[in-house]
């Protein structure tokens, strides 16, 4: 701050809140504050539907082509389009000035839908089989017996965390453990 005789001022006179009650008080701030929240909140939920109901189709071993569309995916995650090619495709959507010209184009992460596909691969497959022997739906399967251990790994693409598998078995957890040291054996020095 700098005071009236054009020196530097460490400590200021007194606070105002003026220029903060001028600027969300003209109404265009505010409103590109709510327009922002309001993008990012559907993009984020629309995203996450996307990615899981992908992830989930392609994680089932007997699904119909799932390794032809993941190779399909992949090859999209190493060669984009470019900004240019996605702009030309929102304008011949009709989606130019609009809100979903914002969440359309990065709807679909293939990362994401990859770390949700390894979680969801991880679940034991006898859980979904008695599921479905009890007459259960696919997405009834879903949403009770896969997306509730799945909760961590479905939150963690989106805040950039690596995801951890659903469970460790009980033989791999021995196998890790130290052994005990040998009671016969003498200690050196």
């Amino acid at each position: 701050m700098i005071d009236r005789a054009g020196g530097l001022v460490v400590i200021p006179e007194g606070i105002t809140f003026v220029n903060y009650t001028e600027l969300l008080g003209g109404g265009q701030v505010s409103r590109a504050i709510m327009v922002s929240v309001g993008v990012t909140l559907f993009g984020t939920l629309f995203s996450m539907t996307v990615s899981v109901l992908a992830a989930y189709g392609l994680s089932r071993p007997g699904s119909l082509g799932h390794r032809f569309f993941l190779m399909i995916m992949m090859a999209t995650m190493f060669f984009g389009a470019g900004l240019i090619p996605t702009y030309l495709l929102v304008q011949s959507l009709g989606l130019t000035d609009s809100y979903l010209s914002l969440v359309l184009p990065s709807a679909v992460s293939v990362f994401n839908i990859l770390v949700l596909r390894a979680f969801f691969m991880g679940i034991s497959p006898e859980l979904t089989e008695s599921a479905r022997i009890d007459g259960a739906s696919d997405l009834r399967i879903l949403l009770t017996i896969i997306l509730v251990p799945a909760r961590a790994a479905s939150a963690s693409p989106r805040a950039g965390c690596p995801a951890t598998r659903p469970s460790v078995t009980s033989s791999s957890a021995t196998r890790s453990r130290p052994r005990p040291a040998d009671s016969t054996s003498t200690p050196t020095t």
